[in-house]
């Protein structure tokens, strides 16, 4: 299988506006603010005043492009593969950039790789483009999971029939919950829940494995119902009382974290060679136990998920009947 070290890089070059920038420092949402800990997307520059607070500056420094070749590399090779290969990292820049690293790098990068029979668009994006009141740790924050533990990617299909299945498995029965949520699908709210951080639900291995799906529903349910105006409020006061960076990884062994959406539209990023092929991601934040997901190409209801697990715990998966029959081929 080709490695990322099969590829060359053509040129590099830095693309600035063609007109200087009017804006003064940006002030966006702080909700960014916890995101200068991870890695950059891979998907200005920061300046910091004498009191460690973090702002954007609009100094028109430019964004890096890069062009390069993996002539040897086929889109087949990407695709075909029941596990992402590691080439797909070599295709971003700024592998294993942390986002407060922004003070001196840009905050955009674009990267086309010419492959043997198709491009390759890499785009990474700075986490946490944000003016920020955030102090952090002399010299910056760090990652918050291991960069280097063995991890098996792998990209879950699933038709617009096999959604339909689950949620008619899940949703076999009513809300008998009298609240705001009764008549909100059961699938519905689990994504609601696995989308905000602000809500997390812990329940033994045991309980989750003696019931059935809609009983983990129910847990998220009474949670997201306990979320109420004020408890959202005094979250977000205590944040900004005692601002930190966000945690990523799964510390217990047994967590999983939710990104992206099957209702972006990833697919209508059309850079003049119609519509993409696939979506893939790159090496960045990625730990046991972090789920993605997109939309398939196919659109109408499909859903790809990027599921990063142990090895071990990915064959555990792959060799589960249960789910795998959801599982396009």
């Amino acid at each position: 299988m080709p490695s990322a070290t099969s590829l060359t890089i053509v040129s590099k070059c830095t693309v600035f506006p063609d007109q200087k920038s009017t804006l003064q420092d940006l002030k966006l949402s702080v909700s960014d603010l916890p995101m200068l800990s991870c890695h950059y997307i891979q998907k200005g520059r920061f300046n910091a005043d004498s009191n460690g607070h973090i702002y954007i500056t609009c100094n028109d420094a430019g964004v890096d492009f890069i062009h390069a070749t993996a002539t040897n590399i086929s889109i087949q090779d990407i695709l075909y593969p029941l596990h992402v290969p590691d080439c797909i990292r070599g295709f971003f820049a700024f592998e294993s950039t942390v986002s407060y690293q922004g003070h001196y790098k840009p905050i955009l990068a674009v990267q086309v790789t010419e492959l043997a029979d198709g491009v390759f668009i890499g785009c990474s994006m700075n986490h946490s483009v944000t003016d920020a009141v955030l102090k952090v740790p002399q010299g910056g924050p760090r990652v918050t999971f291991n960069e280097n533990e063995p991890l098996s990617e792998r990209i879950f299909s699933f038709s617009r029939e096999a959604i339909l299945k689950l949620k008619s498995k899940v949703n076999n029965k009513k809300w008998s919950q009298n609240s705001d949520n009764a008549n909100v699908d059961v699938v519905e709210l689990m994504g609601k829940q696995s989308n905000d951080t602000l809500f997390q639900t812990h329940n033994s291995a045991e309980d989750v494995l003696s019931r059935d799906l809609r009983w983990c529903a129910e847990q998220l349910n009474k949670n997201v119902a306990a979320h109420d105006d004020g408890t959202v409020r005094r979250f977000a006061q205590d944040w900004e009382s005692n601002p930190r960076c966000f945690p990523l990884g799964n510390l217990d062994g047994a967590s999983m974290t939710m990104g992206s959406s099957p209702r972006f539209p990833m697919y209508d990023n059309d850079f003049g060679w119609g519509r993409p092929l696939a979506v893939r991601s790159g090496k960045a934040n990625k730990f046991d136990g972090k789920i993605s997901a997109f939309p398939g190409r196919e659109g109408n209801g499909t859903v790809d998920l990027e599921v990063v697990l142990a090895p071990e715990t990915m064959a555990g998966i792959e060799s589960d009947h249960e789910f795998m029959q959801f599982v396009s081929s």
